[in-house]
């Protein structure tokens, strides 16, 4: 049977993972115990996911993003490249992104690129939050 969900040969999934439906994981990964990964979730290359996190349905994650264990990105929410068009220069390298230990990041939140995000943060329904 052929899977219903793709994940790059390269990524490591620890004990306990639940991969959901359709959903994406690419290079380079690292998903430690217990963490679930909603349906048509796109995780690209180089994302850490910390013990016992959920990633809700529909989430994307860019490049270079390390997430602490027990966080919850919930339903739609976006970790986006580049949001803030106005920036003068325009890169090709992705600031790491750092989100802490036991953080909620709302329904359709966007957080844009080389945020660092403290443990025990609560980020509402649909906040766009920029790199300053």
């Amino acid at each position: 049977m052929k899977s219903k969900y793709y994940i790059a040969e390269d990524t490591e999934i620890l004990n306990g993972v639940k991969v959901g439906l359709f959903s994406v994981i690419g290079n380079n990964c690292i998903i430690r115990e217990n963490a679930q990964i909603g349906c048509y979730a796109k995780i690209e290359s180089n994302v850490i996911i910390g013990k016992n996190c959920i990633i809700g349905d529909g989430v994307t994650i860019c490049s270079n993003v390390e997430i602490g264990n027990d966080t919850v990105i919930e339903k739609g929410a976006v970790i986006t490249e580049k949001i803030n068009q106005r920036a003068k220069s325009v890169s090709t390298i992705v600031p790491k992104t750092i989100i802490g230990d036991n953080v909620i990041i709302g329904s359709k939140a966007v957080i844009e690129a080389g945020n660092n995000i403290p443990s025990n943060t609560i980020i509402k329904y649909q906040k766009i939050l920029y790199l300053k």
